[in-house]
């Protein structure tokens, strides 16, 4: 019955569901065929497939047999659906179960759980590039260990004290012909050994093939491929295509298998097997390749199988690591080889200590692991492996900020007090405040303590790691002063106010007055700071020449910070008003309206009539 219980609380805690109400105490052999494919379409709605979710239940500790439970009948129902595009996929987060919300705890689990589940199978993304070309290039060097075989055409060249060249091509009998020597026997022989053998066949009638090197009658020979043969190679088990494909001769296991779409998500890509009539001949580990890129040569012959069986054991690598991802593990291997495998730990990884979280029988269990075990440690399937990031915390730094030369973060390893660390911070500034300067201080992480002092008495301070010394600046204490200006100028606006600053200036500052401003009639608005607030405002007459020429103490008065210029319009000024004639008037055009009883008729006298 507890069984039961673990796979529902499984099924609504990671799916979608609408009225999920409905559902609430049910086990899993008492929903109905439609209930359960409707969990089944709402989670795939999210983009996870059965592998994953079967990965979700195992990092949630759901037992093998819940798993293929679910799995069996799940893939019975999806079997009698007719429209297999009404199956999608699932997001297992915020969700609710039969029981209701989900519980913190829960809910980490779950996050957890996704986030091995999109992890990378280690070497898949070779077999899903695009980008990757898997068909063997063929005019290259003939490889020395290519084993020839009926169908290859080969070239044999002479040359020396004879020169002569002879293609064959090979019968299915296995044999070459070659003038006056008569057929030789080569199939299942490497570019090597077939060589030797022609040596020894053609010395009949080069006998300088014998010769030693320094002869004047060394006869040399050699042999290439011309053409290659075309083999069928099966491909079957855990890949994505298993089929039978025809491939050149030229072609690896790693060829082959990219045509095939790669090992799928329960093959192994560390125990590939070629079996040849009926025999096991070679067993090849990919991750040499993935990760050193060693390869060793291995000629595929006709009708050769490649198995790709299921995975034995796998890991999860997750966090702080160059390579995140799945990683299958043989037996014997060890913690500091799937580090190798996965490139190491990442520049900002704890690289003195990896945590795992491993199956224990029908419980999980947690192991902190030291550098210095890396190589003893041995690997169980399923365990989850951690290399969490190094903290912020720093030990030994202290901040040095405000005025000073060069502020910033500075190690204690060196400095005793604050009058070192001023110095190795290029010491104060011209505006710094030496008479009061403070000292921030952490209590708990937290910054909490504050201690001021003077900065020609701070010797007796004992710093302390993560302490921030402020030193203040006359800059920060001295609030903007500013004046205004308004009225007939070009740049009407507040500028900064200087201590003897005097009203021509300000008029030169916002660039001069409009061709209407009068100099003669400026106002000055000052505040009077009256505790009484009856006259708050006072008002300074100013009169200047047009050309700023009487600029005496009595005429161009002193400012005051917070002023405000106001230069107002010449009096009677107005601005020009027209109309304009057209037609068949003696002078048409525009006319100004010259006063302000300017009459019709006073514009046909002025355009001299019709």
């Amino acid at each position: 019955m507890k069984k039961l219980i673990l796979i529902i609380i499984l099924l609504p805690a990671l799916f979608f569901g609408q009225n999920i109400d409905q559902f609430k105490g049910k086990k899993l052999n008492d929903l109905s065929d439609t209930e359960l494919i409707s969990y089944w379409k709402q989670a795939q709605e999210n983009g996870y497939s059965i592998d994953q979710i079967k990965i979700l239940a195992r990092a949630q500790g759901i037992s093998e047999t819940e798993i293929t439970q679910f799995e069996k009948r799940i893939s019975e129902l999806t079997e009698t659906i007719s429209d297999e595009s009404e199956i999608m996929e699932f997001d297992p987060s915020s969700l609710t179960s039969i029981f209701g919300k989900n519980t913190i705890e829960e809910e980490s689990q779950m996050s957890y759980a996704k986030t091995l589940a999109k992890l990378p199978i280690f070497g898949s993304n070779y077999f899903n590039n695009e980008n990757i070309n898997s068909s063997p290039i063929l005019n290259v060097a003939t490889p020395s260990s290519y084993e020839l075989g009926p169908g290859d055409e080969i070239l044999i060249s002479i040359w020396g004290a004879a020169e002569n060249e002879y293609s064959s091509l090979i019968s299915r009998e296995g044999f070459v012909k070659v003038e006056r020597i008569g057929p030789v026997y080569l199939s299942g022989l490497t570019i090597t050994e077939a060589k030797n053998k022609l040596k020894r066949s053609l010395s009949k009638i080069y006998s300088g093939i014998n010769s030693s090197q320094n002869s004047e009658f060394k006869v040399y020979l050699d042999i290439s491929l011309l053409n290659t043969r075309s083999i069928v190679v099966n491909v079957t088990g855990n890949v994505v295509a298993p089929d039978t494909y025809t491939v050149s001769s030229l072609s690896t296991v790693l060829n082959v298998l990219y045509a095939a779409g790669g090992p799928n998500e329960s093959g192994s890509y560390r125990n590939i097997k070629v079996i040849r009539n009926g025999k096991n001949i070679k067993t090849i580990d990919l991750y040499d390749y993935f990760s050193e890129g060693i390869y060793e040569s291995f000629s595929l012959r006709d009708q050769d199988v490649i198995l790709v069986p299921n995975y034995e054991k796998r890991i999860f690598i997750n966090g702080e690591f160059k390579n995140k991802g799945i990683f299958e593990v043989k037996d014997g291997e060890k913690l500091s080889d799937i580090i190798k495998y996965s490139g190491g730990i990442s520049s900002f990884g704890v690289k003195e200590k990896l945590f795992i979280k491993r199956n224990d029988g029908l419980f999980r269990q947690t192991e902190d692991v030291k550098k210095s075990n890396f190589s003893d440690y041995n690997l169980n399937d399923g365990d989850i492996i951690e290399a969490r990031s190094v903290t912020d915390i720093f030990t030994n730094l202290i901040t040095i900020e405000g005025a000073i030369s060069t502020p910033g973060d500075y190690s204690l390893n060196n400095i005793k007090n604050v009058e070192e660390l001023i110095s190795e911070a290029g010491g104060l500034t011209d505006y710094a405040i030496t008479e009061r300067a403070y000292l921030i201080r952490k209590e708990k992480g937290v910054e909490s303590n504050v201690l001021s002092f003077d900065l020609f008495e701070s010797n007796n301070i004992e710093l302390k790691p993560n302490d921030r010394i402020i030193i203040s600046s006359k800059i920060d204490l001295t609030r903007s002063k500013t004046v205004a200006i308004e009225g007939e100028v070009f740049d009407p606006k507040r500028y900064p106010f200087f201590v003897g600053m005097k009203v021509a200036d300000l008029i030169l500052m916002s660039k001069g007055i409009t061709k209407n401003g009068d100099l003669s009639n400026i106002d000055i608005y000052r505040s009077t700071y009256d505790e009484n607030r009856s006259k708050p405002i006072e008002t300074i007459k100013v009169s200047l020449n047009s050309d700023l020429s009487n600029l005496s103490d009595i005429n161009n008065k002193e400012l005051k910070e917070d002023d405000l210029v106001v230069v107002r319009e010449k009096l009677g000024y107005q601005e020009k008003e027209f109309v304009i004639v057209e037609g068949l008037v003696k002078y048409p055009g525009a006319y100004a309206l010259k006063n302000n009883k300017y009459s019709f008729f006073d514009l046909i006298q002025d355009f001299k009539g019709f």
